[in-house]
C-alpha cells in the first residue's frame, strides 16, 4: 500500500510540475488532438539568421532554440487564445529581438509563421493551415509554401514527379497553395520550377517521402537563389497533423 501511495504522490507531483512548466496559455496540441483557441506553429526559415527562441505575449514559449529549418512545436501546434497573437523571434544567445509581429487568429483554426528572407532584410509571413480541408483518410494531403528568397523573387510551379502533373502554378513569394490529396503510404516526390520553364529549379533536387494515410503535410522552399552551402535553395517538409 505504501508503494502505491508513493507512486501516486510522485505521479501527482510530476503533473503539477508539468502544468507549471507549460503554463495555462501555451498548451501544446498533438496531432489530431482537439483544443479550444487558435493553433500556431513557428518555422525558422531564415538561412543566415542566428538560432532563435519564440516569445508570445512577452513570454518565452520555446523549450529549445530553433536553428535554421527548426520548428516549434516539433509535432503539432501550440494553442493560444483566439485573437491577436503577438510574437517575437529573439536571439537564443542574447535574447535581443530579431523580428516581431502578430497573427490575427480565429478559434479552432491553424496557422504557421515563417521567419524568412535573410539578414539584414528579415521578413515573416503567416499561412492559414486548412488541415481539415480533405476528409479522405486513405490519402495523404500536401501543400506548397514559397519561401525561396532572392533579390528578384521567382514565381514558381509545384510539380508531382511521378506523372509530371503541375499541381499549382503562379505561386509568388510568401504564398501558400491549398492542400491537395496524394496517394498515402506510397513513396512519391515533388519538385518546383520557375513558371514558364520545363526543368527543375536550379540547385533544388526533388523532395521524396512516404506520405502516410490520413496525414497532412507542408512542403516549403527555402534558402537563397544562386547560393551554396547552408543558404543554398532547398525543399523541406513538416507534418501539420
Amino acid at each position: 500500500m505504501k508503494i502505491k501511495q508513493t507512486a501516486f504522490a510522485a505521479a501527482t507531483m510530476f503533473l503539477l510540475v508539468l502544468a507549471a512548466a507549460c503554463g495555462e496559455k501555451y498548451n501544446l496540441v498533438g496531432l489530431g488532438e482537439p483544443a479550444t483557441g487558435a493553433r500556431v506553429k513557428f518555422v525558422q526559415a531564415c538561412s543566415n539568421c542566428p538560432s532563435v527562441n519564440v516569445k508570445v505575449g512577452g513570454k518565452l514559449v520555446t523549450g529549445a532554440a530553433l536553428a535554421y529549418n527548426g520548428t516549434f512545436p516539433n509535432v503539432g501546434y501550440a494553442a493560444f487564445p483566439a485573437g491577436d497573437v503577438s510574437y517575437e523571434f529573439v536571439r537564443a544567445d542574447s535574447g535581443t529581438l530579431v523580428l516581431g509581429g502578430k497573427v490575427t487568429t480565429s478559434d479552432g483554426k491553424y496557422y504557421t509563421v515563417f521567419l524568412n528572407d535573410t539578414v539584414p532584410t528579415i521578413t515573416a509571413f503567416t499561412t492559414e493551415d486548412d488541415v481539415y480541408a480533405a476528409k479522405e483518410d486513405t490519402l495523404a494531403r500536401v501543400r506548397f509554401v514559397h519561401g525561396l528568397s532572392a533579390k528578384a523573387k521567382d514565381t514558381l510551379e509545384f510539380v508531382r514527379k511521378i506523372d509530371s502533373k503541375v499541381l499549382f502554378s503562379g505561386i509568388t513569394f510568401g504564398k501558400t497553395t491549398a492542400f491537395v490529396t496524394n496517394q498515402g503510404n506510397t513513396p512519391d516526390s515533388f519538385f518546383i520550377r520557375k513558371s514558364g520553364t520545363t526543368t527543375a529549379y536550379p540547385g533544388i533536387a526533388s523532395l521524396i517521402g512516404t506520405w502516410s494515410q490520413g496525414r497532412t503535410y507542408t512542403i516549403y522552399s527555402r534558402g537563397v537563389t544562386g547560393k551554396t552551402g547552408t543558404p543554398a535553395p532547398g525543399l523541406t517538409f513538416y507534418t501539420n497533423r
